[in-house]
């Protein structure tokens, strides 16, 4: 646990530190250390006295311990299983509006209106399609030939495993998301596993996801891994959940 980032949130933003507050707390809800907020003022203090987000201030992120999100992409951790979720579906909306947008056939775009939700399909059409970049185009190109209400399911899937590709698997397991193999994207050939970092997750049933070996994230390059960072942050405060903005950089 990095004491300096914790106190630093608590100084100047306590959005995030209400956040990583209620997330621990689901656990834990101990006293802070002696002496822990030296120097920080009245907010911090306030704050831990709240019984409502009182948590352990343990050492290390161990299971159902103290986690600091200071690595900006764990913070994704913060939104709970159902924007996350939400999160991943708009991405994948944004990524094939294009796509979506040359579906004339009423029938295939009764399909993918069923199987997005009305919503999520006006969007892709509407904005999504320009605000995917190219990280939404790199990912279509990476994944394999099926109809697009498949392309949508495992384009949200693979969001959510690049999301989660360096999360220490105990931060994975508290969300309850499944991990099973996604159909629609190859292995990455010859790529070190982060260690205790978790296999692919999927958003499908168990009854979907049973039998699968786990599968790794898309293979992205730094570059496209930026492009990819930068596309899902505009996509979560602009069209999911803007109230957010407080809490990443």
């Amino acid at each position: 646990m990095d004491r300096r980032f914790l106190t630093e949130c608590a100084l100047h933003r306590p959005e995030l530190f209400q956040a990583m507050l209620a997330f621990n707390a689901k656990s834990f809800c101990p006293a802070p250390p002696k002496g822990f907020f030296q120097g920080a003022d009245a907010l911090a203090r306030a704050l831990w006295q709240d019984k409502n987000l009182r948590l352990a201030a343990l050492p290390d992120p161990a299971p159902g311990g103290w986690w600091d999100f200071e690595q900006e992409n764990r913070r994704y951790a913060l939104l709970g299983k159902e924007t996350l979720t939400d999160l991943c579906r708009h991405f994948s909306a944004a990524a094939l509006g294009e796509k979506i947008a040359r579906v004339i056939a009423r029938s295939e775009q009764l399909k993918l209106r069923t199987h997005m939700g009305e919503a999520l399909y006006r969007y892709a059409l509407a904005r999504g399609r320009y605000q995917a970049g190219r990280a939404g185009a790199v990912l279509c190109g990476q994944c394999r030939a099926m109809d697009l209400p498949g392309q949508f399911s495992s384009l949200a899937h693979a969001a959510l495993c690049l999301i989660s590709e360096d999360w220490p698997r105990p931060l994975a397991e508290m969300l309850g998301l499944f991990r099973s193999r996604g159909d629609a994207f190859p292995a990455q050939a010859g790529k070190k596993k982060h260690a205790g970092a978790p296999h692919a997750l999927s958003m499908t049933p168990k009854t979907e996801a049973a039998g699968r070996d786990p599968d790794d994230a898309p293979a992205l390059t730094p570059e496209e891994r930026r492009a990819f960072d930068f596309t899902l942050k505009k996509i979560l405060l602009r069209e999911v959940a803007p109230q957010w903005a407080p809490c990443f950089d």
